[in-house]
């Protein structure tokens, strides 16, 4: 899992996500399943909604 570093994925590669207690739970379009751990969780999720990812939170 990574944590506190640099997201090893370009925003565009995934395709929904779900967030618990600052933990993302992302879905590459690859079908890769992999966790992330941002430093600002907001503006992280802010990031991922505009490159259109599904947050499985309001789906």
């Amino acid at each position: 899992m990574e944590t506190k570093s640099a997201f090893a994925y370009p925003p565009q590669k995934v395709t929904k996500y779900i967030v618990n207690a600052g933990l993302f739970t992302l879905l590459l379009d690859s079908g890769e399943i992999v966790n992330y751990e941002p430093e600002d969780p907001e503006s992280f999720r802010r990031l991922l909604d505009e490159h259109q990812a599904c947050s499985l939170h309001s789906a």
